[in-house]
């Protein structure tokens, strides 16, 4: 493990490319593809491979359809529809919320193990993805 540490900081460079290559983050928003989220977009497309969803009921379809590892971000608006459909799923490694109401749903989120965190901007979840 001692090894693997050293390296990883010895080449930032290759574990990034490493990282866009073999990790996926799957995107759930109504207005994923709205203006306002291109900055986002760009972001998150920096760390990994990116799938973008507009339906909480494509982005099961695709939970289900994908042999892949993810990670799973969500707006709040249908969020908990999603988790609770996608979340026994060993394919999802984790979820964030993505919302303005970050109190209200904490409160639903928290139930659920694969939690990673619910926050109101794309920065901080881009700050903890690059720490997984």
């Amino acid at each position: 493990m001692q090894d693997l540490q050293i390296k990883l900081i010895e080449a930032p460079a290759e574990l990034i490319k490493y990282l866009r290559k073999n990790s996926l983050i799957v995107w759930h928003d109504p207005s994923t593809n709205q203006p306002h989220n291109a900055d986002p977009i760009f972001m998150f497309q920096e760390i990994a491979q990116l799938k973008t969803f507009d339906s909480w009921t494509d982005t099961v379809n695709f939970s289900k359809e994908t042999s892949t590892p993810f990670y799973l971000i969500t707006s709040g608006t249908n969020g908990e529809l999603l988790v609770k459909e996608v979340h026994d799923n060993p394919l999802v490694l984790g979820f964030y919320v993505y919302c303005g109401s970050v109190d209200f749903h904490k409160q639903w989120a928290q139930k659920y193990s694969k939690l990673i965190k619910v926050c109101d901007g794309p920065e901080e979840n881009t700050v903890s993805f690059t720490r997984i």
